[in-house]
């Protein structure tokens, strides 16, 4: 993406320095005298016909010259609207490859959400978990994540063993004859005030089913005196996600806001410094759109060798 997001901005810059903004130019040609502007700091060469012959043809016909531009620039940009983003795992990968192929496997025989399970934490807050009013709590939250149909397992220490009723692991856990702790040493910490529960999608790991899951998950209520924390990869991912989301409009606003502020300081202008904002973004908006009908459409897919992701990694608008 980065690759081809670079080739598409440098293309678009290229085209816009040599039509869009001498057309904008000799548009505003009576507010900024461009003609003196060039007598006065270019020499023409016998080589240069060429340019100058693009500059008569722009100069001529400005306004068709900036319309078409505009035209292909909101056709490029236009894609951006349906922008899906999140991040590649080995399920997008060359299918050629190693691991891309164990996924292909693991998905046809409906295993991949074993790939990346969500792993679920549920802190007692000093309260012992073995006790009947936490084991009461704990199976009723582990029953709820159970009837999701996103879910293909749940392990817990009121599960691990199936057939057993909850009435079973309350006999077990209340009988001090019957040493647990190898039972539980995966599913509880040292102290005991803390359980792990571990999920497993029914869906592969960066499928839109297991990002809505996690959310649901972090929305069960019932359990507001314990703290619970929703991790693993696709997690971790669904968060930084989110960040992501809500911090680049700011990063962006900042950039613009900056680099006006800088270019109106020592150009002493209000206009340049729009025009350059605005003949700087629009080729890379448009390069995005590119990456969107790339990556996310698979146009021209087959032609540059890639695999159709459905989304673009999230790193790259940044």
């Amino acid at each position: 993406p980065s690759a081809i997001c670079t080739i598409s901005v440098i293309f678009v810059s290229t085209l816009l320095g040599l039509t869009m903004i001498p057309a904008i130019l000799f548009i505003t040609d009576k507010y900024f005298n461009l003609k003196k502007l060039i007598t006065n700091k270019f020499i023409t060469k016998e080589s240069d016909k060429i340019w100058i012959n693009i500059a008569n043809l722009i100069k001529a016909k400005p306004g068709f010259i900036l319309l078409i531009n505009l035209l292909v620039l909101i056709l490029l940009i236009f894609p951006l609207k349906n922008i899906k983003i999140w991040y590649p795992n080995v399920s997008q990968g060359i299918e050629y490859l190693e691991a891309t192929k164990g996924f292909k496997l693991l998905a046809k025989n409906n295993l991949s959400g074993e790939l990346a399970p969500i792993y679920i934490v549920l802190d007692g807050n000093g309260t012992k978990i073995i006790n009947k009013k936490s084991l009461a709590d704990l199976n009723l939250f582990v029953k709820k994540i159970e009837k999701n149909k996103k879910v293909k397992e749940v392990k817990s220490i009121v599960n691990w063993q199936k057939g057993w009723s909850y009435e079973q692991y309350l006999a077990i856990y209340s009988n001090p004859l019957l040493n647990t702790n190898f039972l539980l040493k995966s599913f509880l910490n040292e102290t005991g005030d803390k359980t792990l529960i571990i999920t497993t999608s029914a869906y592969p790991p960066d499928a839109e089913e297991t990002k809505l899951l996690i959310k649901e998950i972090r929305n069960i209520t019932g359990l507001e005196k314990y703290k619970i924390f929703v991790g693993g990869t696709e997690a971790e991912a669904v968060d930084g996600h989110e960040l992501l989301s809500q911090k680049t409009p700011l990063i962006v606003f900042l950039n613009i806001i900056t680099i006006f502020l800088i270019l109106a300081f020592y150009l002493k202008s209000v206009f340049i410094p729009v025009k350059a904002i605005i003949t700087n973004l629009l080729p890379i908006f448009a390069s995005l759109g590119v990456i969107v009908l790339v990556f996310q459409y698979g146009y021209f897919s087959e032609f540059f060798g890639i695999v159709k992701t459905g989304y673009i990694m999230s790193l790259t608008p940044l």
